[in-house]
């Protein structure tokens, strides 16, 4: 491109570090195909039977009063069959380059949109609620990758693009007029700064009478899980090196000063300062 009088630039070496970057500049971006078709009856199939789970034992109404209808929560921690999403190279990539190489698992929910009926989620928000401050990076990352296509009948997830880079949202008539709805194939994903902000749409389509999405919240490893994800999963995936990470296993909070200096002399033991330490325990 033709330039000049400009100092500095981003340079993008592969398809990561372009999604990345429009993260960073309109607070979303896009990535096609992370799932393959064959894969979307299987899930579709099973994030009904996890909400169905959840419904019997906790019932409906008690769901909808504390607005949590049609939110599969925890989905992971149900089927291990999720667990294989928080690793899919296309995503993987993206939020290794958007948060560094290091990041855990907030949250991951079902989102169960159907035709001709309301949904909390349909109303604004940015999924670290209540925190009204910006960082110089972003501090979290969601993933929604569609089970069912999202189209504007279907109740796409809409977002206002830069909205992400203020502290205080837009007007409503701001909003109204500068909203987009993120239409994506199923078997896509959305993935976008946590603080933008959005929401679902209303699912007025008479093909589409379900539209399902997974939507998983990853965030720098300081920050605290919405459910214990290590406590509820038991120890499972502990000893797969990328989901001991990203679970949060490795950083789960020590009980006492002691367990963490043990933690940290393992640590030591294992690195180049092991020649500093005898082979006697600290405690």
């Amino acid at each position: 491109m033709s330039k000049y009088g400009l100092l500095n630039q981003t340079i993008c070496n592969n398809i990561a570090e372009q999604k990345a970057e429009e993260i960073v500049y309109k607070g979303f971006c896009i990535v096609d195909d992370v799932l393959a078709s064959d894969q979307l009856d299987s899930l579709r199939t099973k994030l009904d039977m996890v909400y169905q789970k959840q419904v019997d034992i906790l019932g409906e109404e008690l769901l909808d009063t504390i607005r949590d209808g049609l939110v599969a929560r925890n989905v992971l921690c149900h089927d291990n069959t999720f667990v294989e999403l928080l690793s899919l190279p296309p995503i993987v990539d993206v939020l290794k380059k958007a948060l560094g190489e290091k990041y855990i698992l907030i949250a991951q929910n079902g989102i169960i949109n159907k035709s001709k009926q309301d949904h909390y989620q349909r109303n604004w928000h940015r999924d670290f609620a209540y925190q009204n401050y910006m960082c110089s990076e972003p501090l979290g990352i969601n993933v929604m990758i569609a089970l069912d296509d999202f189209t504007v009948e279907s109740g796409a997830t809409e977002v206002v693009p830069l909205s992400h880079k203020f502290v205080q949202i837009p007007s409503e008539e701001y909003i109204r007029k500068n909203s987009i709805s993120a239409c994506v194939k199923a078997g896509s994903a959305i993935i976008f700064d946590s603080i933008l902000l959005h929401k679902a749409g209303m699912n007025t389509s008479d093909d589409i009478l379900v539209r399902r999405g997974i939507n998983h919240i990853y965030g720098k490893p300081m920050m605290r899980q919405t459910i214990d994800i290590p406590k509820a999963l038991g120890g499972k995936f502990k000893e797969d090196p990328h989901l001991n990470t990203v679970l949060g296993y490795e950083f789960e909070s020590f009980s006492s000063d002691i367990e963490w200096r043990q933690f940290k002399y393992e640590q030591f033991k294992m690195n180049s300062f092991k020649h500093r330490l005898d082979e006697k325990p600290l405690y």
